[in-house]
């Protein structure tokens, strides 16, 4: 009697640790899928804010060659103070 329950304890225990490894391996993996929808969440806001970049410079650009003010476009594109005050100066957000 006594080895048919040191038996079924080390079924349990097998069982138990088996379930531990499992569960384990699972919670990885939905921290790796989560960590993996996070860097692709991140990956597409830098490039909508990239290309949000990109059109607002472009619109000044436009403007300044409008209004004749090409010498201010290499500055514009060096220097991000002056782009910053520029965009407010033709209220472009």
């Amino acid at each position: 009697m006594q080895d048919r329950r040191t038996e079924v304890q080390s079924i349990m225990m097998t069982l138990f640790d088996n379930e531990s490894i499992i569960t384990m391996f699972e919670n990885s993996k939905i921290a790796e899928g989560r960590a993996e929808g996070m860097e692709k969440g991140m990956e597409k806001g830098r490039a909508e804010r990239r290309a949000e970049g990109a059109n607002l410079l472009g619109a000044l650009i436009s403007k300044l060659i409008k209004l004749g003010r090409n010498h201010d476009i290499e500055r514009v594109a060096t220097d991000s103070e002056y782009r910053q005050q520029l965009y407010k100066e033709f209220q472009i957000a």
